[in-house]
This record gives structure tokens, sequence and C-alpha cells, in this order.
């Protein structure tokens, strides 16, 4: 995890400043007192880590910082940004400080993540940008770089002790209680997750005796219960109440085959006193309907002469003779048809007529249309050209022209638009004359319509009569057939009397038959419910039977289920002591690198024989030193030493972690003010330390220092200087452009 890049805006004394680190080896950033350079290292802690409110101490602040820490004063809105590399991903960390009255408080938090593209590494692809909340930013940006330790912590110790010590907390992972200090250090290195294991792995244990408790406990029950319900006499209460259903059943069938043959002979029945009825209604409607007839006959013949009698007169015909009325009628129909024929051929000559001149009107309509356009077009042009001529401008090319020429130019459009003027003209006086001529076709139709019109009134009439001829004579034809209706009616109310009598005997018959039915339903009904009755009982004890079928496979199965959690807590145990020995072992490893790795650095940066130092198993540093007497314990290590101690454990435990934890293998170390309370001779052999990691390692290191002694250790130079209230931000050394300019274009803009 290695840090590329820091954008401060409104930040302490940054206005608005940009800090690139290269990839790797190692960077100075160097300033004078106030120069911004605890700033940078102050924002990177933010991003990383939350602190709770409340108070906080002088030191603890610039290790753990707020809000209102952070944003430059009199300034109402500030922003931080960090650039960190994971593997072939980059994660940019956003987080946005506003002032709200008298307090700061943090308004805005945003992850980007982008996938590196290429072998130069200086393309990328977003993957995704999350917008949080505080708590939300933190969980989540934990999980995505894969940090061991927990948040919401008011002081996170792994950060402020092994990635990131302050120069006001340069000794504090000595001042530790050793159970802290040991916490911290295997929290960092990861052993923690071990120690985590098996306090979980003994509530693991704790809660499979508890439910093997629980499943003893229900085995019991569920014996009890079983012990108290009577299968076997439920089984045989079951058996009575089927035969019995069976026997039920049998009768209800006799009753519903007698029940089922009584309703086919009760509808045999019915229906015959419906056919007999049906008849009797019928010859009486045929009696009314006959007799109506001859009421009705004679009524029409009447009303038919009295309509005739118009028609008579204007036509001079007599009703005595009504074939020859009915010829002279015809005839007066075929002249009309004649004249309507003759009248319907000239209306349609006219209306072809009138359509070709409304196609001839519509096309007309489309020219001059489009004739007005073109004109618009060439007036346009005209009046955009004679401005651009006036200017001394070819309105085709754009270059400059003689004034003749932009006058032949705009002469040409004139005439044009002349033309087309004397083609618009022309086509709408046409457009006149087809419109003249298609209002005379209007009123010649209108005309012959109205013509059509009267004589379609004078064929009706005519046709009415002819109608109301044909009529008469249809009914006058009829008047023989009143007679022998007279005849048919008596004879049918004959026939009516004798079915009314054959219709009371299957009446009743029917009545006889319908009680006979109502006693079988009864019975059947009786039988019906006595078989629900037994079927309701019969269900109620295979519910019982079910159930104690359910309790049985529980029973089963709760019996399985406490072989397989005692074999689980066996199996449970057997893994907690393997995970026990790997821990123990690891832990050892893990000690004895941290040791070996100490003491060499310590050794290197502190070269006195006659001083010694150790590791206890909870990493407390013990001073020795060599007398004439022997080998005695140092009480009280002096500032200097213990500052050399601090940091070479910080250093030991950094070597450790970038061996074993993959993630952190390239991570950053961050070293403030390394140097307070060293010699010149220190600060040489730890500018030498810190080149041989770089070499050996190719670790990344940004160290923060106002010691110019330290600068020849950085292979890329920062350094900050304070003008006019602000921080400025400059570079020396080895640091690539385009990577550079590529950082800085990430972290200004995200995408």
């Amino acid at each position: 995890m290695r840090i590329l890049g820091v954008y401060l805006e409104n930040i302490r004394s940054f206005r608005k400043g940009l800090i690139v680190f290269p990839p790797r080896g190692i960077t100075v950033i160097q300033g004078e007192v106030g120069s911004g350079k605890t700033s940078i290292l102050m924002s990177i802690a933010y991003a990383f880590e939350t602190p709770t409110g409340g108070r906080v101490e002088y030191a603890d602040a610039f290790a753990t910082p707020q809000p209102r820490h952070l944003l430059r004063t009199g300034e109402s809105r500030g922003l931080i940004r960090v650039l960190v590399k994971q593997g072939n991903r980059l994660f940019l960390l956003e987080r946005v400080l506003q002032r709200e009255g008298d307090r700061v408080v943090n308004s805005g938090n945003a992850i980007y993540v982008y996938e590196l593209l290429g072998e130069g590494g200086l393309q990328v692809k977003p993957v995704l940008k999350l917008r949080l909340s505080s708590g939300e930013y933190i969980e989540k940006l934990r999980s995505l770089l894969g940090l061991v330790e927990k948040s919401g912590r008011q002081r996170p110790e792994v950060f402020t002790n092994i990635i990131y010590s302050p120069q006001f907390n340069l000794t504090s992972i000595l001042e530790l209680e050793p159970s802290k200090r040991r916490e911290v250090i295997e929290i960092a290195l990861g052993l923690s997750r071990y120690t985590d294991f098996r306090a979980n792995v003994s509530k693991v244990i704790d809660a499979i005796g508890e439910k093997v408790k629980g499943v003893q406990l229900e085995l019991s029950r569920l014996e009890d219960t079983l012990r108290s319900l009577d299968k076997q006499g439920l089984q045989s209460r079951v058996k009575k109440i089927e035969e019995e259903k069976a026997r039920v059943k049998r009768e209800l069938e006799k009753v519903v085959s007698a029940r089922e043959k009584a309703e086919k002979e009760l509808e045999d029945v019915n229906n015959d006193i419906l056919k007999v009825n049906s008849v009797i209604q019928e010859k009486r409607g045929l009696i009314s309907r006959l007799q109506q007839e001859n009421r009705l006959l004679r009524d029409k013949i009447n009303a038919v002469k009295s309509k005739l009698a118009s028609y008579t007169q204007v036509l001079g015909v007599s009703l005595d003779n009504l074939d020859e009325a009915t010829k002279k009628v015809e005839e007066e129909i075929r002249a009309i048809q004649q004249r309507e024929l003759g009248l319907r051929e000239r209306l349609n000559a006219l209306i072809t007529r009138e359509k070709d001149v409304i196609a001839e009107e519509n096309r007309l309509d489309a020219e001059i249309a489009m004739l007005e356009r073109r004109l618009g077009e060439v007036e346009s042009d005209y009046r955009e050209k004679e401005g651009i001529v006036k200017k001394g401008i070819c309105p085709v090319c754009g270059q400059r022209i003689p004034h003749e020429h932009g006058l032949r130019l705009l002469a040409e459009l004139r005439e044009k638009a002349a033309k087309i003027k004397e083609e618009l003209e022309e086509a709408r006086r046409r457009r006149g004359v087809v419109r003249e001529e298609r209002s005379r076709l209007r009123s010649e139709i209108d005309k012959v319509q109205a013509e059509l019109v009267d004589l379609s009134g004078t064929k009706d009439r005519v046709r009415e009569a002819e109608k109301l001829l044909l009529e008469l004579k249809s009914l006058m034809e009829r008047v023989a057939e009143v007679a022998s209706n007279e005849e048919a009616i008596k004879r049918m109310q004959q026939e009516v009397e004798s079915l009314e009598a054959t219709l009371r005997e299957k009446k009743e018959k029917y009545a006889s038959l319908k009680n006979e039915l109502n006693r079988l339903r009864e019975a059947e009904r009786a039988m019906s419910n006595r078989l629900s009755e037994l079927e309701g009982e019969l269900r109620t004890l295979n519910d019982q039977l079910q159930k104690i079928q359910v309790l049985e496979e529980k029973l089963k199965s709760l019996r399985s289920e406490l072989n397989k959690l005692v074999n689980s807590r066996e199996v449970v145990k057997k893994v907690a002591d393997m995970v026990d020995e790997v821990s123990r072992v690891l832990a050892q490893e893990t000690f004895k690198f941290v040791s070996e790795s100490f003491t060499t650095i310590f050794t290197m940066l502190a070269p006195d024989k006659a001083l010694s130092i150790e590791l206890s198993k909870d990493y407390e540093i013990r001073f020795y030193y060599a007398t004439e007497k022997g080998r005695g314990l140092v009480v009280l290590p002096s500032g200097g030493q213990q500052s050399v101690a601090s940091l070479a454990l910080r250093l030991a435990v950094n070597q450790a972690l970038r061996a074993i934890s993959p993630r952190l293998k390239d991570s950053t170390l961050l070293l403030d003010e390394p140097t307070i309370g060293l010699s010149r001779e220190l600060v040489a052999r730890l500018r030498d330390l810190l080149n041989k990691l770089d070499e050996e390692q190719r670790a990344h290191i940004v160290v923060v220092t106002h010691d110019t002694d330290l600068l020849e250790a950085g292979s890329t130079r920062v350094r900050l200087v304070l003008r006019e209230g602000a921080t400025q931000v400059s570079y020396e050394g080895e640091l690539d452009k385009n990577y550079r300019a590529f950082v800085e274009s990430l972290i200004e803009k995200p995408p």
C-alpha cells in the first residue's frame, strides 16, 4: 500500500497544494518550522481514520487530527485527497471539511477506485465510485485495503505506532503497557487473528455445549410426549370408523340410485305436462291468431282503399279494374326511371370534370408554394451576399474581390429573382382561371342534384301507389280464407278440451312422484351428514397419527443432530489445538524475526560495543551496559537512546510486516522528524540505513524533516517554503515528468 500523492485545499498552511511521491525509493520532505510538513502527514492520517469526538491532547491531535485541527483559519470549506496504490489498483480517498458556525464537520466522503492499464502504469480505467457517510467511509476503506485494525478508536494504535509516529510521539511505543504494546504489534503483524480465533473457538465450543443440552432436553420432552399418545388405540379407532364409513357409503349409493331414478321419472312427467300445456297454448294461440287475422284483413282492405283514393285521381285510374290500374302505374315508373338515368349520367360527367379541375388547382397551389419558397431563398441569399460584397469580399470563396465583380454576382441574383416572379404571376393567373371553372361546375352539379331529388320524390310516390295496388290485390285474394278459418277455429276448440283433461291426470301423478323424491332426498342428506361426520373424525385421528409420525421423525432427526453436535465439538477442539500450535510457532518465529531485525538496525544506528539491547516477549526494550563488574541493566536510558530504540523497533516491525503480509509488502513508511534528539553522527547512520533499506528491499519511505543533513537520503526531495501565509511546493531529484503529470491530473480532477 503505497501513497503516491496528496492534494490539500484550505488545509492549515496550504491554500491549494499538491505533493507527488515517486512510486519507489525514498522521498524527503524538507522545510523550516511551520512550512506545512506536519500538515501533509496529518492529512494522510485523517484520510485513513475518523477519530471519535471529545477532548484531544495536544500531541495526539497530530496523530489523530479532527476537522477543526485541519481547516485553514478563516476558510469555510477544505478538501483532502490522498492517492494510494495497492497491487494493480489505485484508490483515491477524498474527505471534505465544512465550517458550520463554531464547529468544523466532515461534510462529504468519497472513494474512487481505478484499475491500472498497460505496462507503463500511466493509464487507468474507473472501476468504482462511492459517496459515503463518515462511518461508512472508514469501514469501506478498511475492507477495500485490508487494514487489520478496527475503526472507532480515539487513537488508532497500529497507525500511530508502526506506520506513522508524529515527532511529539516518537517514543510512544516504548511508553505503552507491555500487554498493549504486544497487542499493537500483533495486530500490525496479523497475529491477532489467531488470538481472536481462539476466543471465538471457545465461544463456539460453549455454544455447541449449550446446544447439546438443548437438544437433549428436547429429546426427553419428545419421548415423554410420544409415550403419552396412544398410537395403537388411535389406529384401532381408525379401522372401526373406516368400516362404518364403507357401510354408510354403500347405503348412500342405493338411496342415490333410487333418488336419481325418481328424478328421471319426475322429469319425464314434467316434460309431458309441459308438452301438453304447450300444445294447448299453441292451439289457443292459433285460434286467437285466426280470429285476429280475419279482423285485420277486413281493416287492411279498407285502409288500403282509403290511401289509394288520392293516387287514383292523379293517375286517372279506377279501383274497379286493378290490373289496368297496375299497368298504368308501371308505365309511369318506367318513364321516371328513364329521365333519372339521363340526369345521373350528366351528374357523373360533371363530378368527373370537377375532380380534374380540383387536381389541377392543387398542382398549381404546390407550384406557387414552391416558387414562393425559391423566391424567398434567392432574396435571402441576395441580402446576405449584398452585405458581404459591401465589405469587398467574395461571397463564394471568401477572398477579397473588386467591387464590380461583386455587383455582377448581385445582378445575377436579381435576374434570377425576377424570372421566378414572372413564373409565379403566370401560375397565379392560371389558378384563377381554374377556380372560376370549378365554381361553374359546382353550380351545375347542385342544379342536377336538385332535379334528381325532385324526380326521386315523384318516383317514390308512384311506387307507393304501385305497392298499395299490389297489396290490395293480395288482400282481395285472401277474402275467401275467412270462411275456412271459422271451421278450423271450432275444430281446435274441441281438441283443447280433450288436452286439458289429459293435463289434469299428469299433474296428479307429478305430485305423487314429488313426495317420494323429497323422502329419498331427506334420507340422502342424513346419510351424507353421517358420512361427513365419519370423515371429519377420521381426519382428526389421521392428523393425530401424522403428528405422531412427525414427532417420531423429529426424534430421529434430533438424535442424529445430537451425534453431529458431539462430533463437531470434538473436531472444533482438535482444530483449536492445531491453531494454538500454529499460533505459538508463528508468534515465536515472528518475534525472532523482529528481535533479530531490531538488534541489527539498532546496532547500525548506535554501534556502541559496550551497549547491548534485547526485546522481551512483550516487545519491551531492555538496555544493558558492559562495565568492569559485568553486564548491567540501564534503568533510565537517555532520550537519544530511546529515540533510536523506538525508531529501530518501528523499522523492524515494518520489515516483518512487509515479509509476512502480501497486502502490505509494498506499504509506505512515514517518518516524522526521525532525527530529533540524534547527533550528527546518528543522522548520518540513519541516512545510510534508509539507503540500505531502499537498495535491499525497494522500500517506499517518506521522511519529513527540517534537518538538511538528511536530505541526501532522498532520491526525491520535496521542498516546502512558506510565502505570504501559504505553503509553496518544489521538487528536486528523481521524479519522472510523465508520472508526475499523471498523478496530478488524476488527483486534481477525478474522472
